[in-house]
């Protein structure tokens, strides 16, 4: 029985354990089809052997100088004028100018929204009754004022507008300054 090709092939490249390289080596004298399938191993090995080699250096040298133009900063037309700007550079200009008009919405709508800012003021006369007073204000320091001008006891209830979007944290606390600093 002959042995299978990947055995003949071993054979040949040299790759056998002695005991069995002796023993294809007597089948191969006797066998005439197994002779000529190293036969044909012969054959292709020489044949590889005449192919010329690739030239790996030439052809890194090609694909360096591809990524490297590929890297090349690529002019923009800009009002018919050609202006090279770097990716990176690009992004840092495009990133400000959203963080700029960002915090002027910010702002403006802060400022817009605190000049609208309207609190009917209900105050306690004396410790068991409340009388509402309907006080326009439009900013904190005209309540301020308001209230120091008037003697309302020890308890203050402000209402805020109802269609006001608020946004709180922790207790409300309105405190005077004197009363501030004295608990420092």
């Amino acid at each position: 029985m002959c042995p299978d090709i990947e055995l003949l092939s071993a054979y040949y490249d040299d790759e056998l354990d002695p005991v069995w390289d002796r023993q294809i080596a007597e089948h191969v004298a006797a066998c005439s089809s197994c002779s000529e399938k190293l036969s044909v191993f012969a054959r292709l090995s020489d044949d590889l052997q005449e192919l010329e080699t690739p030239d790996f250096e030439a052809s890194q040298a090609r694909s360096w100088e591809i990524v490297q133009n590929a890297r090349k900063v690529r002019p923009i037309a800009i009002w018919n004028r050609k202006v090279a700007i770097p990716l990176p550079a690009f992004a840092a200009i495009a990133a400000l100018l959203v963080a700029a008009v960002g915090a002027g919405v910010f702002f403006t709508m802060g400022r817009a929204h605190q000049q609208s800012v309207v609190a009917p003021v209900a105050a306690t006369t004396t410790q068991s009754e409340i009388a509402p007073v309907d006080f326009q204000v439009n900013n904190l320091t005209d309540l301020m004022n308001y209230l120091d001008s008037k003697d309302f006891g020890n308890n203050v209830t402000i209402q805020l507008p109802k269609q006001m979007d608020q946004l709180s944290i922790g207790k409300p606390q309105l405190i005077r300054a004197a009363d501030f600093k004295r608990g420092q």
